[in-house]
């Protein structure tokens, strides 16, 4: 697994850029989370790799956030996957924009 650092990463928005709640870093088995401005609409992250490879698959990860009496947990339900060559031009994979279920 390829688990792209957080200086390869850019949001649509965060919820809350307060350092004090880390919403905007989302690495595998951090222990922060990356959370969008709005929970519905056109949010995305963008990974920077690098360089090309042959992506062979996605891993999402939830969390379960602490609050007050109970534990929140939170989780991409759905999400859509693109690639692009020049960071400009996107293609969707999987037939045209299949969604792929979260976790």
């Amino acid at each position: 697994m390829f688990n792209v650092e957080e200086s390869a990463r850019e949001y649509s928005s965060v919820y809350n850029k307060n350092p004090a709640y880390n919403l905007e870093y989302s690495k595998i088995d951090s222990a922060s989370a990356w959370a969008p401005l709005n929970k519905k609409g056109n949010n995305w992250m963008r990974l920077d790799l690098g360089k090309i490879f042959l992506v062979t698959g996605v891993v999402t990860q939830g969390r379960n956030l602490e609050q007050g009496d109970g534990i929140a947990q939170q989780w991409v339900t759905s999400y859509t996957v693109e690639t692009s060559i020049d960071g400009t031009s996107f293609e969707k994979v999987d037939n045209g924009g299949a969604e792929f279920d979260g976790n």
